[in-house]
C-alpha cells in the first residue's frame, strides 16, 4: 500500500506540473479567449530562448493544529541566484519513453551554471526547545563547468564547535560532472536503475496534456485588468478531483503492474480509494505574471493549501469503518505560498568559480563509493578510482566575475 501511495504522489506531481511547465506541450488555455491563449503561448516560445536569468525567491509555510503544539508553526525560506547555459540543455530528450536519465545528468552538469543562496529561517519553537538549533540556516552553492561548490562558513552554526568541524573554512567543491561520467563507465545502468520502472515523468505529462482532460481538474483564468506591461494568469488545480479521475486511476493501475506489485484487484481499488481520500480539499494555485513586450515570465506566485483530515482518516481506516473518531484531536493544515520573481532575461551575470576554493578530486569520492558497495572487502565490479591522486585535495585558480 506504501508504494502505491507513493506512485500516486509521483504521478500527481507530474500531471500537475504538465500544467505549468508545458515546453513540450501546447499552452493549455482552458476558457480563455483567442488572445489571451496567444500571449500564453509566445510565452512559451520565449522561454525556449531563454538562456541565462537571474531570480529572487521566498517561500512561507504555515502549519496548524500541530500536535504538542499550541501556537501555529511558521517556515520561510528566502534566497538568489542565477543560471546560464538553459538552451544548452537538451530538454526535449525526456520526452521520449527510451530517455537515459544518467546522460540526462550529465548533460545538465556539463552545461548548466548555477550560482543559489538560500537562507532557511526555523520556526522558533524549534529554536526555544533546542538553544543549540540556531534561528535559520544560510546556504550558498555553484555549479560552474561541472564542479558543485559549497560555502562552508555560512554552515557553521549546523557543524558545532568540534575540530573536525573548525578544519573546514571557506569554498569546496567536487567535480560532479567526471564524478558521473566515471561511475556511468564502471556502472552503466546505476543512475537508470534508481528510476521506478517503466516510470518516465515526462512521457506522463504529456500523455494528459489533453485540454478535455485537464478541464476537469484545471481552470485558468486572467485576473489583471489588461492595461499594463504584464499579464497575469492564475492556473488552479483541484489534485482530489485528479485523483478520483478514471484516466488518472487506470495510469495509477498501469504504473503497478508495471512495477510487478503481487496485489488483488480488492487490494488495489482499496488502497486507490485511500489515495483519493488523502487528496481530498488538497488544491494548488499557480499566479504567472507575464511580460507584454518580452513575453518572459517574470514571477510566478504560487499557493498551497492542504487539511490532513483525509489522510488522518486514511491512517486510522479501522476507525473508520467502525464509525469511531479516530483521535480526538483537530487534523492539522498546512498553507504554504511561494514567489519567484525573475531579472536580468539573457543578460544574467557571469556566474565563476569562488576564489581560492579547495576542490577535492572526483577519484576520492569514487573509491569511498567503491568500498561502501562492496563491505565484505571483494572488490570485484566496484568503483575504482581512474588515475592515482598525489594529494587528497586541490585548490582551483582564483577567477574573478564578469
Amino acid at each position: 500500500m506504501r508504494k502505491l501511495g507513493l506512485t500516486a504522489l509521483l504521478l500527481i506531481f507530474c500531471i500537475s506540473s504538465a500544467a505549468f511547465a508545458q515546453e513540450a506541450t501546447p499552452a493549455f488555455c482552458g476558457d480563455l479567449s483567442q488572445d489571451d491563449c496567444a500571449i500564453l503561448q509566445k510565452s512559451q516560445d520565449a522561454m525556449k530562448t531563454l538562456d541565462s536569468v537571474s531570480f529572487d525567491l521566498s517561500v512561507n509555510a504555515t502549519a496548524t493544529n500541530v500536535p504538542d503544539m499550541t501556537e501555529p508553526v511558521t517556515f520561510s525560506v528566502t534566497g538568489n541566484g542565477s543560471f546560464s547555459g538553459l538552451t544548452a540543455l537538451p530538454a526535449h530528450n525526456m520526452t521520449t519513453p527510451s530517455t537515459d536519465y544518467s546522460q540526462a545528468l550529465t548533460n545538465v552538469l556539463d552545461n548548466l551554471d548555477g550560482d543559489l543562496s538560500l537562507t532557511v529561517n526555523l520556526p522558533p519553537e524549534a529554536v526555544q526547545q533546542d538553544p543549540s538549533v540556531p534561528s535559520s540556516i544560510t546556504l550558498q552553492i555553484r555549479l560552474v563547468d561541472g564542479i558543485g561548490y559549497i560555502n562552508t562558513d555560512t554552515l557553521k552554526p549546523l557543524m558545532g564547535d568540534s575540530s573536525s568541524a573548525s578544519s573546514f573554512q571557506g569554498w569546496y567543491g567536487l567535480d560532479l560532472a567526471n564524478l558521473v561520467k566515471a561511475a556511468m563507465q564502471q556502472m552503466p545502468d546505476m543512475f537508470n536503475s534508481m528510476m521506478t520502472p517503466g516510470m518516465n515523468p515526462m512521457a506522463y505529462a504529456q500523455q494528459f496534456s489533453d485540454p478535455d482532460f485537464l478541464k476537469q481538474f484545471v481552470t485558468i483564468q486572467r485576473t489583471d485588468s489588461g492595461g499594463g506591461d504584464t499579464a497575469t494568469f492564475e492556473t488552479t488545480v483541484d489534485l482530489g478531483a485528479l485523483m478520483s479521475s478514471p484516466e488518472f486511476q487506470d495510469m495509477m493501475r498501469q504504473q503497478m503492474q508495471t512495477q510487478g506489485q503481487s496485489m488483488s484487484e480488492e487490494e488495489m481499488q482499496r488502497g486507490m480509494a485511500m489515495s483519493e481520500q488523502m487528496m481530498q480539499g488538497m488544491t494548488v494555485t499557480i499566479d504567472e505574471e507575464i511580460g507584454i513586450s518580452d513575453s518572459f515570465i517574470h514571477s510566478v506566485h504560487g499557493t498551497f493549501a492542504f487539511d490532513a483530515s483525509g489522510m488522518m482518516a486514511m491512517m486510522t481506516p479501522e476507525a473508520s469503518s467502525s464509525g469511531a473518531s479516530a483521535t480526538q484531536e483537530v487534523p492539522p493544515t498546512i498553507n504554504a505560498d511561494f514567489t519567484i520573481s525573475y531579472s536580468n532575461f539573457n543578460s544574467a551575470p557571469t556566474i565563476s568559480a569562488p576564489e581560492g576554493a579547495t576542490v577535492i578530486p572526483y577519484q576520492s569520492l569514487l573509491s569511498m563509493m567503491g568500498s561502501g558497495m562492496n563491505p565484505s572487502g571483494n572488490t570485484s565490479g566496484a568503483m575504482t578510482a581512474e588515475a592515482p591522486m598525489e594529494s587528497p585535495m586541490a585548490t582551483v585558480e582564483p577567477t574573478t566575475a564578469g
